[in-house]
């Protein structure tokens, strides 16, 4: 359908995620819109792009002296950018402005957002725009064919360490043709920065009840099930066409969940963890469970039912659940955890659930795992309505916010009305709507009755999803039957042998603390000397860099970092005020100061690792290796 240097410029993006395919593509050229680009030249004799819109031309580029316009528009990176800068570009345009935008560093990422698809169908057959794609530094997003991906690269690369060297720019006359979706591109810049600072927020308060839960479901998570092996399920057992029902623990789930019981056969119920005791006290028994939360209060699973339901965990929810559940437990694992090092070394894949801080995303992104195409959300008010936080029987008591402790915001119901809500729950709005972009083969359909506005969802009242989906009854036992826990015999036996070695581990990056604090040391010495012999200082940052590299790669690193959690993050936030243009005596202070707060950081993170490591040698049996 396409030639090669089309299919060049599509594969130029399509290389770089898993979500978006060439049918996507395919679909959206059949589609294309009617917005009229043309090409003209400008009075240096450049072609340029004009675009015709509303009955309004607009020029892309400079009608005057185009090469000039360019060169004055890069002219405001200069001295600003580090390998660590993030560039968001608004718009694609022809190529140009970013081909001199990725000369001046050879580092740093670049996220374009093209508002116009018919922009990038007019340039795609150009062999700049297939080269610029293909560069494994450029990333772009197309609304209208892959939109989703802004978000993606966004949450990819925009971290602690670099959210304030984010650099934002557009494209001329960019925000005044398209400025709905200027103002979307920059809500959305918005919302990951705040989403960065919430999860350090999060990490740092909650990490010693982390590495306390990862430590006692170790066991557990080894001997049990994973998420790996739901994916694509309903395709695998036959039962593709099976919706699905998401329920949360909104205060509209009280209006509409016993209308769930005409056609609880009919779909596949997954409630999370806040929802149980509503969905419960109703004798609906969910077909699966979720949590999350390494702080969820127990009275959530007091239900005796609850320990027969299907669950799904991660390495850091609440430990003491797995005591109230003898049914099938589904772990997640990211990369990073201590698990995942050893599930690498056995060669299992493992897999985390992407997430926007709330089990309901969590929930959603699994879901959509395990193969459903259509999603139905219950009770996702995801917002206060009538100033009620949650479903009466949550917690077993109808509880109101309370304005005078925190802070609220108003956004869009569905109604068209306002709706009280907090900024982290609007967060968790906002990742579903990025979510949704992402997963066009997916029906998403919010039956709340109430509630935030989710945007990409169909809104329908229960009794019109009932008059739908009522009419075919699914099997759906038929999910779980012959699966077996993860890890066989052999391979949980193997585990167990690589966390009794983590003690060994510890040793070892003790000595590598120890290595390095003697090298920041010399470092220190010869900086303050006339003659501060940079060769040699260069030798010792390069010997730092491999003791960092030995310490990322011992097992028992993963461990140790719940423990140095906030100095870590400290360490990352002094690196974002790094000078780059102080002499190079100053900036080698700077290093050591924050290679020394890092190493100090970890040297008492070992020191309380060790006191609650035997605590996890014991639940692997007598011969465990104390650690003095």
């Amino acid at each position: 359908m396409f030639n090669e240097i089309e299919n060049r410029t599509i594969y130029g993006i399509i290389n770089k995620q898993n979500v978006i395919t060439i049918k996507d593509f395919e679909e959206a050229y059949n589609n294309r819109g009617s917005i009229k680009i043309f090409e003209d030249l400008s009075l240096d004799n450049k072609k340029i792009l004009l675009i015709e819109k509303n009955g309004i031309e607009w020029y892309l580029q400079s009608r005057y002296n185009a090469e000039k316009a360019c060169d004055d528009w890069i002219s405001q990176f200069e001295n600003k950018l580090v390998d660590d800068t993030i560039i968001l570009v608004y718009g694609l345009g022809d190529g140009s402005y970013v081909e001199k935008l990725l000369k001046l560093n050879d580092e740093c990422k670049i996220i374009i957002y093209e508002p116009c698809a018919d922009v990038f169908w007019h340039v795609f057959g150009r062999k700049n725009i297939a080269e610029l794609l293909e560069n494994e530094r450029i990333f772009c997003a197309v609304e209208g064919i892959c939109e989703g991906l802004y978000d993606a690269a966004l949450e990819t690369f925009v971290e602690y360490a670099n959210y304030q060297l984010v650099f934002n720019t557009n494209l001329p006359n960019y925000p005044q043709i398209f400025p709905e979706k200027y103002k979307w591109a920059l809500d959305r810049q918005l919302y990951e920065i705040k989403r960065v600072i919430l999860n350090r927020n999060t990490e740092i308060y909650y990490s010693k009840e982390m590495i306390h839960n990862i430590m006692e479901l170790s066991r557990d998570i080894i001997e049990q099930y994973s998420v790996v092996q739901l994916k694509d399920i309903v395709c695998k057992k036959e039962s593709e066409d099976m919706p699905a029902i998401l329920i949360a623990a909104g205060p509209s789930l009280d209006k509409n969940i016993e209308k769930l019981k005409q056609i609880k056969d009919s779909v596949f119920i997954m409630a999370v963890d806040t929802a149980l005791n509503t969905v419960l006290k109703h004798d609906i028994i969910p077909d699966m469970t979720i949590s999350v939360d390494g702080h969820k209060p127990l009275v959530l699973f007091e239900d005796e039912r609850v320990k027969n339901i299907p669950i799904s965990l991660s390495a850091i929810s609440n430990a003491k659940i797995i005591e109230q559940n003898n049914a099938m437990r589904f772990y997640e694992l990211e990369q990073g955890e201590y698990l995942s090092a050893i599930y690498n070394k056995l060669g299992k894949e493992i897999k985390g659930l992407p997430t926007g801080g709330s089990v309901a995303n969590n929930a959603c992104s699994l879901l959509t795992l395990m193969g459903f195409k259509t999603i139905i959300f219950m009770g996702l008010d995801l917002a206060y309505p009538g100033g009620i936080e949650h479903t009466k029987e949550a917690y077993h008591e109808l509880t109101l916010i309370d304005k005078s402790k925190k802070e609220y915001i108003e956004i869009e119901d569905i109604w068209g009305n306002k709706v009280l809500t907090e900024e982290n729950m609007n967060l968790y709005r906002k990742w579903f709507e990025s979510y949704i972009k992402i997963m066009p083969q997916i029906r998403f359909i919010d039956a709340t009755e109430g509630g935030a506005l989710i945007h990409g969802t169909e809104i329908k009242n229960m009794d019109e999803v009932i008059g739908e989906f009522h009419n075919k009854i699914y099997d759906k036992d038929v999910l779980w039957k012959d699966l077996l826990p993860y890890l066989n015999r052999e391979e949980q036996q193997r585990a167990i042998k690589f966390i009794k070695e983590i003690p060994q581990s510890i040793e070892h990056i003790e000595k590598y603390i120890d290595d390095g604090l003697d090298i920041y040391s010399k470092i220190k010495m010869l900086n303050k000397k006339r003659d501060n012999r940079p060769v040699v200082i260069s030798k010792n940052l390069k010997r730092i860099g491999e003791l960092n590299n030995l310490m990322e790669n011992e097992m028992a690193f993963n461990v140790i970092r719940y423990y140095a959690m906030e100095t870590s993050y400290k360490v990352r936030g002094e690196v974002l005020n790094y000078d780059r243009t102080e002499n190079i005596k100053v900036q080698i202070e700077g290093l050591i100061n924050n290679g020394v707060m890092l190493y100090e950081g970890y040297k008492r993170a070992v020191k309380e690792c060790k006191k609650d490591m035997n605590e996890l040698m014991a639940s692997f049996g007598d011969d465990k290796k104390e650690i003095s």
